[in-house]
């Protein structure tokens, strides 16, 4: 009877890590495919920002409000260099003194 049991125990073990193991390299194939699928996600992102970036800047040369953007820098920078200290909004271009 204790060899039947033995018998028993040994096929049990067998089987238990004989399941872990066919189960552990089925997860790790299973990462493996993910990972390898993921690999040209990277680019897709950057072109999706680089098309919204090229959406913005088509949209402000098209309506004029890069114009209006360069007006201002230009504003602030000669006040900063002629010493003015105006506050410049976006309704104020032009050089303003005191």
């Amino acid at each position: 009877m204790s060899e039947l049991i033995l018998r028993t125990a040994v096929v049990t073990r067998v089987t238990a890590y004989s399941m872990a193991h066919a189960l552990a390299g089925a997860a790790h194939q299973a990462t493996e495919r993910f990972r390898r699928e993921q690999t040209g996600q990277d680019m897709v992102e950057y072109g999706g920002i680089m098309l919204v970036i090229a959406v913005i800047i088509g949209a402000m040369v098209t309506t004029g409000l890069a114009g209006h953007i360069v007006s201002l820098v230009k504003s602030a920078v000669d006040n900063v260099f002629n010493g003015h200290n105006p506050s410049v909004t976006a309704g104020q271009t032009g050089t303003t003194g005191k």
